[in-house]
């Protein structure tokens, strides 16, 4: 299925001292290992390394089915999960990494017949659990919400995005 999960991540503003434990490999959970000790020099730590997650959007529904050509639906595909991957640095998923992907998947959009409607399932919230039916293009509601995204993040210093 072609949901995915986007996040914004910042570095952590924290103003209170910081603790950092790691367990040791193939010890039970009460063995700490604490930041200082003989054993743990190969952990090292600094608050510049944590980050705290500012936005955080799930898909419900598959946002690749819009795109007509398999070949370029997984090329998009790979291309954003690559991009926005956990794997990666936070300075290597920032804001320039998604005005690419922007630009990727704009190109496809604009040409014509290159996306098309799709029904979706929309929950009523006022009728309760009832859903009504919705015709969309998903790949432009994607590229919609995305560049809102970069719009409202992409002046937060160190921002990242992961997506899943």
């Amino acid at each position: 299925m072609g949901t995915l999960k986007l996040s914004a991540w910042r570095p952590v503003r924290s103003q209170q001292e910081l603790h950092y434990s790691h367990v040791k490999s193939g010890s039970d959970h009460n063995s700490l290992i604490t930041v200082g000790d003989e054993q743990s020099k190969s952990f090292s730590f600094s608050k510049n390394n944590l980050f705290e997650q500012i936005y955080s959007w799930s898909t419900r529904e598959d946002v690749w089915g819009g795109i007509c050509g398999e070949e370029i639906r997984v090329e998009l595909k790979d291309l954003l999960f690559s991009s926005f991957s956990e794997g990666l640095s936070p300075a290597e998923r920032g804001t320039s990494r998604m005005a690419h992907f922007l630009g990727k998947l704009s190109e496809t959009i604009m040409q014509p017949g290159a996306t098309d409607w799709m029904f979706c399932e929309q929950v009523n919230d006022e009728i309760g659990y009832e859903t009504m039916p919705l015709r969309i293009s998903p790949t432009v509601a994607l590229f919609h919400h995305l560049s809102w995204v970069y719009e409202t993040f992409h002046s937060v210093p160190s921002i990242s995005f992961t997506v899943r």
